[in-house]
């Protein structure tokens, strides 16, 4: 006994509704691209479409049930967008800023600092040493008396002598000379007492504050300062007795 293969079972296009066959393609009347739908066989053997054994039912074009292989790819990321993300990223992140915060500050404080606080002593040399020129005092006149205001007048007319240092105000108080001035835009002060040692004036605690005075070295002008007055005094040829400063003014005394 033989048993022969069956055919292809009919299938009816869901566009133009015209019978088929099971293993088309196309639609030979409309076009219309056919999806294989399979077989399932009956209680006698038969292999029937799953429309009439029971099984799932799938009209010919629709879409496959099948889940496409590409959508469930995700999309693949790169270095810098994991960084971006993940935890890990953010704390690799803070410790890159914190590294470059870290240089800008050693640059600072050890290349762009020491130039600046070169710079305003240069300036406080020349500065100085062309005022102290100007001040003879007269040979006959045993002490010199000034008040803030008419030095103040003096540092404002000749401030390009003292650049990069500007808008220099000096107060005298308490035995006591601060000096308001900016740095490249920065804002700071300059304090230090006088006191007299061997005939030459000194200076007594120098110190700064300010974001202007942060970049200066305050020990470093105060040499500058005696330096100048050093000079300025063995020019006069005569010994420096005393130094005092109250009520905004200040006064240098000579001995013989």
């Amino acid at each position: 006994m033989s048993v022969s293969k069956p055919g292809p079972a009919p299938v009816q296009c869901p566009r133009c509704g015209e019978m088929l066959n099971e293993d088309d393609l196309y639609c030979r009347f409309c076009g219309q691209p056919m999806v294989a739908t399979g077989f399932d066989p009956d209680e006698e053997g038969t292999l029937r479409p799953p429309s009439q054994a029971g099984g799932p039912i799938r009209a010919a074009g629709d879409r496959p049930t099948l889940t496409d292989p590409m959508a469930s790819s995700r999309p693949r990321r790169g270095t810098l967008q994991k960084i971006r993300t993940s935890g890990l990223g953010c704390t690799a992140l803070i410790g890159i800023a914190l590294g470059v915060i870290i240089a800008l500050m050693l640059i600072t404080f050890f290349i762009v600092r020491p130039a600046i606080s070169d710079a305003a002593n240069g300036g406080v040399r020349d500065g100085l040493a062309r005022e102290l020129s100007l001040a003879k005092p007269d040979p006959s006149t045993n002490a010199v008396t000034l008040d803030e205001t008419t030095i103040n007048e003096y540092l404002k007319a000749d401030e390009a002598w003292f650049d990069p240092l500007h808008d220099m105000t000096i107060h005298l108080q308490d035995n006591e000379a601060t000096v308001d001035f900016t740095l490249y835009g920065l804002s700071g002060s300059f304090s230090a007492g006088l006191t007299v040692q061997d005939g030459l004036i000194r200076l007594v605690s120098p110190s700064t504050s300010g974001m202007g005075g942060r970049v200066i070295d305050a020990d470093q002008i105060a040499k500058t300062i005696e330096s100048e007055l050093r000079t300025w005094v063995q020019s006069i040829g005569r010994p420096v007795s005393n130094v005092a400063i109250q009520d905004g003014t200040i006064t240098v005394t000579f001995g013989s």
